[in-house]
């Protein structure tokens, strides 16, 4: 029951955060949408095992192109976004490869 109860638990606080990030972009507010990069980040390094999981926007430059979070050794990129639209799924996909790094990366995440 242990198990359930974590479950639902992260359950419900992820839909409180999905409902703050969509009313912060309503008002054009952007903050809560860095934070939660490092959020996701975490989630994932315990998720999938992606120990070498960075945020790129923190490590290498403010808003970098096409992804924000990657794992170097485990050949993922990772699209963190508040926008699940097609337009901004092609959009970061042209970005992507524009900055060629499908060379570098393998795997997509969105």
């Amino acid at each position: 029951m242990k198990h359930l109860d974590l479950l639902n638990e992260f359950r419900e606080a992820m839909s409180q955060l999905a409902t703050k990030v969509e009313a912060a972009s309503a008002m054009k507010l952007y903050d809560i949408h860095k934070v939660s990069e490092n959020l996701v980040l975490g989630v994932l390094r315990e998720l999938y095992g992606w120990r070498n999981l960075r945020n790129l926007n923190a490590t290498e430059r403010a808003n970098f192109p096409g992804i924000d979070l990657a794992d170097d050794v485990a050949g993922v990129a990772v699209q963190v976004t508040a926008t699940p639209t097609l337009e901004k799924v092609k959009t970061m996909i042209e970005t992507f490869l524009a900055h060629q790094l499908d060379k570098k990366y393998q795997r997509v995440v969105v």
